[in-house]
């Protein structure tokens, strides 16, 4: 996982995703733009108000969709990112150039992958003490182990 994106970045940490701006725009198009982990996506007008690396570690956006994004302002993108995406890195002379993939290796349009959809499960279930039958019935013992408890007969017997 990629810990944080810093700007500017030397030359020999940058790479240059796109030969122009069309071309951008229709990778973009085809993978950020429809999958359901950029939050440009899932909220179309939004502005990052807090510090963008929160929301990517946080989980919240994709730091793909962010350091892609963040390109057509600079025209390039950490080769970390490059790698992450999963893009032929290319050195030249005139600098790394980096040819992406058709389609990114992280994207998805399911929503089970939206990060907003993430719940959290209840940490205590409190139904999971319940036990609606005999376990003495079932395998005929007087003394139940378990990895955590030893449980007599008279524990489980209905008082």
């Amino acid at each position: 996982m990629i810990k944080e994106v810093n700007f500017p970045l030397p030359k020999n940490k940058q790479a240059i995703p796109f030969s122009n701006g069309t071309q951008a725009m229709e990778w973009t198009g085809r993978n950020c733009e429809r999958c359901v982990k950029a939050i440009t996506t899932r909220i179309p007008d939004y502005v990052y108000e807090e510090n963008p690396e929160d929301v990517i570690l946080c989980g919240r956006d994709c730091i793909g969709n962010y350091s892609i994004g963040f390109s057509f302002i600079i025209g390039h993108i950490p080769l970390s990112i490059a790698e992450w995406i999963k893009a032929e890195i290319s050195h030249q002379k005139n600098g790394i150039f980096a040819y992406l993939p058709n389609e990114c290796p992280y994207f998805s349009d399911d929503e089970r992958d939206n990060p907003d959809n993430q719940i959290d499960p209840d940490p205590y279930d409190p139904n999971q003490l319940i036990i609606p039958f005999g376990i003495e019935d079932i395998f005929g013992i007087d003394v139940f182990v378990t990895d955590t408890a030893i449980i007599e007969r008279g524990v489980l017997q209905n008082t």
